[in-house]
């Protein structure tokens, strides 16, 4: 008896010793700030009398863990505050209930991962909100109870939501909410009646986000979006009838979706949808994959609806993209890849804007220093499931005291110093909750992990080693420049308290070795990480940096209160550092006091946002936000190899007064501060010159005098990228809403006292070299300049010049409207070349940039105007088209006159073009849109057609798209003698390639598509490289890519054919095989055949895609992949 009793024992512990840790660790996590001494952060949802046998009725018992301690929501007159954080643990179990789990401000939910707790909704679920976990009730004045943009600091992890009894309506959960939030590792069950009205996550409002690691099962609708931006990763729907309905957005990123047995996966018709990104994700059996509802012959909104697509494999899918008058893009039962991107906007390479539907390699290079398998790397948050909590040294039993007024330094260090040293005993730092003063830096050694009491634990600067604005001085260091090991750091903030102006508050040295290899694989080491890692400058309780100092006094001119300058930067990612993989993190400069219920506005002042200056790079920002700094939210400085994925800013609100760079007058040339005495000035006399200002000789007009409205421009850039390689951003929103505390420069239909539209700012995207450095040109140099930028899906608000590049706007808001926000669905910046001769307008030139620029529309008939920037510069050359391609078709150049260069998109439809996609606006400008632009002399790649009919062909000569059914021969390749040079730039060598191709007949016959015979295209190109001269075999039905190595990637040009099979309609994307010859001058030639696959199957994980019988399609020309990786490892 004895021993079977000993034995019982020995079980029991040891499966008490088997809880996770959170449960099992000691709590001693403190508020300090709460006048409630008593206040208990860490609520297990058992000890307030939930039972989660699955019987029992649990609602009141869950709710009651929420709320207890006079916490921010409920009846409580609290709009917001940081004093109230709680952690609601639910260990294993089912709970059982039959109302809303009412969520209040600052809570995280988190349940365990090693078993994950089920909480099921009773047959007679009557919601008191509209989920099953209401985060955001909706009050009887039919507002929010928390502002939905103002809905900081929650999480829900670990849980499976189960509504699968509710016979009527009900989503899982209600979900407005903005930075610093986030959904992980969250299972839905559903109902598969459609019209039960089932949905996963219903969201309406906000500024996010993070949602990742989610699988919906069933539903109406797997979840439905509508929210300023958010990013999304890791999805999984099963069997619902629509997976995601897109509400409304201005900018949303989609990465790792698997969507299965769907009748739709992404709805995004809706004319409040601004832009979808989607990565790296599968359809399998959907009858349609994305429906888009945009028109780009709808001159209101030219930017909406704007849609980009990477990587992405469509399985037995019907029809890949449907628009609003048919089918773009039609599906196939075996699989068709989307390898190399499918962009659907406005697109400038890099001047434009051009309506561009189309895929072009050229426009979708993949780094592959970022990737891992067959897609970009990612990874969630470690929670160290199978971590004991004999593992985690806590903060507080290293004598820390959390109180806010104690100096906590040395316990911090000592903490990181052993966690360090013990690292592979897999020993963890735990800070728990509370806030820890620390008066100098706080030294994080290699080879750590640090944990965070799910954000309610704040490392706090104070003193005077922090308090000069020019003696920066970090908070948190991550190693010494030059180390080397490994970092996993989570759920913590970084803030300061009082006047401390040399503040950085993360400085990040450390440099993580993935491999030796350019890909990560299985074998690699992984990058460090920080999930969930936050600074946060003023408007909290103990910050000493809130209302009663800080008050906003826009009625008083440049008005600093020097008390008040706060911090010299967010985050300092240095030259040493490398490897380092961020998720869901806000740098935030407080615009508003969180602890006022009416959310007083209140002036802060930080410097400097984000600083990557990694030389090495392997960046990933992932769900990113940076806002309200002085010089600049995010900087990109001679660094490479950098994803950026919905990036976020805001520009302070008391900007221009002061303006940038007040109080921060000192600007730092070491780690290239922006100039703005340079960057709001243009050059002297007409603006053509090419002499960069200097301080000496200042030129005659600012910038933002030549700009409509004359925008403020001294103010902060969202993002500023300077001299910088292989950098692609997949979702960015770049903001301004405030003049001054002002809104009215953001409202549609704004004027200024001159009665012309105005807006908040005059630019916010730089991309060239440093202004301020001598060796920066217009042209680039190769080493100041930047290098191979991709931008997709930009959108912006308030702020006229979209674009900057070294000097020159490119894009501007009106030619680029989506509704409040503005969008650019493509920007492609390649190797320095391809902009011709980067000019200012001129001060002759018309105000109003949009209608002006040689376009035919500024009071020339014949539309003389000047051409632009690019090519000759001969004026009278282009019309409104540009110069295109010089060919007829579906081509043209940029609006302005720019005359069209390398990689120039252009207006691409399956099937009847004026049918499906509308008449183009710029085709307006000739008496037939099949009559050839006028003539111009030759530029830079141009092509030439020779044909019984005209052929559809995006400019420059990237990509032409032959007629659906066509089936293509190759007859041969040919290099030819150089051309003339007379009506070219002096220094181009010009050559030229003859390709001739026999087109079969068709059995569609539908105009604009007679039929054709043979026809030549001959290429020229301003490279020395010689032109391919291998013949290829005959009638071979393929797609052909003519690519010329010539150490460039400018120099490729690419004909895509479509061939139906049997049973598909024409438009169909098929199957491709490549081959490849490489002649003895290294030049290549690659054909791709055309067959048929059989099904794929997918890893688990998602990162690769392995073959059962035949490779997958792959959408794409001779991948150019720009992966930096010679320098690397």
């Amino acid at each position: 008896m004895r021993l079977k009793t000993l034995s019982l024992l020995a079980a029991l512990a040891s499966s008490a010793a088997a809880a996770y840790w959170m449960e099992d660790i000691p709590h001693r996590g403190i508020s300090p700030f709460n006048p409630d001494k008593s206040y208990t952060v860490f609520r297990n949802v058992k000890d307030f009398g939930a039972k989660g046998d699955g019987v029992a009725d649990d609602t009141n018992a869950i709710n009651a863990a929420i709320s207890s301690g006079n916490r921010c929501g409920g009846d409580s007159p609290c709009a917001g505050t940081t004093t109230t954080p709680a952690v609601v643990y639910f260990p294993k179990g089912t709970y059982l209930i039959s109302s809303s789990i009412v969520s209040y401000y600052y809570t995280q939910m988190i349940g365990d991962p090693t078993s994950m707790p089920v909480i099921k909704a009773a047959q007679q679920f009557r919601a008191n909100g509209l989920g099953l976990i209401e985060a955001n009730p909706y009050q009887s004045t039919g507002y929010l109870r928390y502002g939905a943009t103002n809905t900081f600091f929650r999480q829900i992890r670990n849980l499976v939501l189960d509504t699968r009894q509710v016979p009527g309506a009900v989503c899982g959960i209600h979900w407005p909410s903005s930075q610093a939030t986030s959904i992980q590792n969250v299972v839905f069950r559903m109902s598969y009646d459609p019209s039960r009205h089932h949905s996963g996550i219903f969201m309406e409002e906000g500024s996010g986000g993070m949602l990742n690691d989610l699988v919906f099962y069933g539903g109406e609708y797997g979840a439905q979006f509508g929210n300023q931006q958010y990013t999304a990763r890791n999805f999984t729907f099963h069997g619902s009838q629509t997976a995601i309905l897109q509400i409304w957005d201005w900018g949303w990123t989609y990465k790792s979706m698997t969507i299965n047995n769907c009748r739709t996966g992404i709805d995004m018709t809706s004319s409040s949808v601004g832009s979808v990104t989607l990565l790296d994700s599968h359809f399998n059996n959907v009858d349609v994959g994305i429906i888009t509802g945009r028109d780009p012959a709808v001159k209101e909104k030219p930017g909406a609806g704007s849609l980009v697509i990477q990587n992405v494999q469509f399985r037995n899918v019907s029809t890949i993209l449907k628009g609003a008058k048919g089918d773009i893009i039609q599906g196939s039962p075996s699989a068709t890849v989307i390898k190399r991107g499918f962009g659907h906007g406005n697109a400038y390479a890099p001047y434009g804007p051009s309506v561009y539907q189309a895929s072009d390699v050229s426009h979708f290079p993949v780094p592959q220093a970022l990737t891992a398998g067959e897609k970009y790397y990612e990874r969630s948050k470690p929670q160290y499931d199978d971590t004991p909590a004999s593992s985690f040294l806590s903060a507080r039993s290293y004598g820390a005291r959390g109180d806010g007024v104690t100096d906590d330094t040395d316990a911090l260090n000592r903490l990181m110093g052993d966690a360090s040293k013990r690292y592979s005993e897999g020993i963890i730092a735990f800070i728990d909750a509370g806030y820890y003063r620390v008066t100098d830096t706080v030294f994080f050694p290699p080879n750590l992990r640090v944990v965070g009491e799910a954000m309610s634990s704040v490392i706090m600067a104070a003193g005077s080693k922090f308090s000069h604005i020019d003696r920066p001085h970090p908070v948190v260091q991550v190693g010494k420049p030059g180390d080397k090991g490994y970092l996993e750091f989570s759920d913590v903030f970084v803030s300061t308290q009082g006047a401390t102006a040399g503040a950085v508050l993360i400085e990040y040295n450390l440099a993580t070795y993935t491999s030796g290899t350019c890909k990560l694989t299985s074998q690699s080491t992984p990058p460090s990480g920080m999930w969930d890692v936050h600074t946060r400058i003023g408007g909290f309780a103990g910050s000493e940096l809130q209302v009663a100092e800080c008050l906003k006094t826009p009625d008083k001119a440049n008005a600093v209160n020097p008390l008040c300058i706060a911090a010299y930067m967010s985050c300092h990612i240095t030259k040493s550092a490398r490897g380092l993989y961020m998720e869901n993190n806000w740098f935030w400069v407080a615009d508003h006091d969180i602890e006022d219920y009416n959310n007083t506005q209140i002036s802060i002042y930080a410097g400097r946002g984000l600083l990557i200056e990694s030389k090495a790079g392997r960046i990933w920002l992932v769900g990113t936000s940076v806002e309200h700094h002085t010089l600049y939210q995010y900087q990109l400085a001679y660094t490479k190899n950098i994803w950026m994925g919905q990036i976020q800013t805001e520009t302070a609100y008391y900007q221009p007064n002061p303006p940038a760079p007040f109080p921060f007058t000192t600007l730092n040339k070491t780690i290239h501060d922006p100039n703005f005495a340079l960057d709001c000035r243009v050059k002297t006399g007409n603006g053509t010159s090419d002499v960069q200002p200097s301080a000496e000789t200042l030129p005659i007009l600012t910038l933002a005098d030549s700009l409509p409205g004359k925008p403020p421009c001294e103010m902060g850039w969202g993002l500023r990228i300077i001299g910088s390689k292989n950098v692609v951003v997949y979702g960015a929103g770049l903001y301004s809403f405030f003049n001054n505390w002002s809104t009215s420069c953001c409202q549609e239909g704004f004027k200024t006292h001159e009665g012309v539209l105005g807006k908040c700012q005059a630019r916010i995207l730089y991309i060239g070299g440093d202004p301020a450095s001598s060796t920066a040109s217009n042209q680039g140099d190769g080493k100041s300049d930047t290098l191979d930028v991709s931008l997709y899906n930009l959108n912006t608000v308030g702020v006229v010049s979209m674009i900057n590049r070294q000097g020159t706007d490119l894009a501007y808001w009106k030619e680029n409207k989506a509704g409040f926000t503005d969008t650019v669905a493509v920007f492609k910046f390649q190797n320095g070349r391809g902009t011709g001769n980067v000019r200012r307008r001129s001060s002759g030139e018309p105000e109003d940039p949009y209608d002006g620029y040689g376009d035919g529309d500024d009071g020339s008939p014949d539309g003389s105007g000047d051409s632009g920037g690019s090519g000759s510069g001969s004026r009278g050359s282009s019309g409104g088209y540009g110069a295109g391609s010089g060919i007829p078709g579906l081509s043209w150049g940029g609006p302005r006159g720019f005359v069209a260069t390398e990689g120039e998109a252009g207006y691409i439809c399956f099937g009847d073009w004026q049918q499906l996609c509308g008449q183009p606006p710029q085709f307006a400008q000739t008496s037939s849109p099949f009559s050839p632009p006028l003539s111009s002399p030759l530029v830079r790649t141009s092509l030439v057609l020779s044909s019984p009919a005209p052929v559809p062909t995006t400019g420059g000569g990237r990509m032409s798209i032959f007629r659906p059914g066509d089936h293509l021969t190759l007859n041969a390749a040919s290099s030819q003698s150089s051309l003339s040079a007379s009506s070219l730039a002096p220094s181009s060598i010009r050559r030229r390639t003859t390709v001739t191709f026999t087109v079969g007949g068709s059995s569609v016959s539908t105009p604009p598509y007679p039929t054709r015979k043979t026809f030549t295209v001959t290429v020229v190109d301003d490279m020395s490289t010689p032109a391919p001269s291998k013949s290829t075999p005959s009638a071979y039905r393929s797609t052909v890519t003519v690519a010329v190595d010539g150490g460039d990637s400018d120099g490729g040009w690419s004909f895509l054919s479509t061939v139906p099979e049997a049973t598909h309609t024409h438009g169909q994307l098929s199957t491709l095989e490549e081959s490849t010859w490489t002649s003895q001058d290294k030049s290549t030639l690659t054909e791709k055949a055309i067959y048929s696959t059989s099904t794929t199957s997918r890893k688990s994980d998602g990162a690769n895609t392995t073959t059962k019988s035949a490779s997958p399609a792959f959408h794409s020309q001779a991948p150019q992949e720009l992966d930096g990786c010679d320098e690397d490892d």
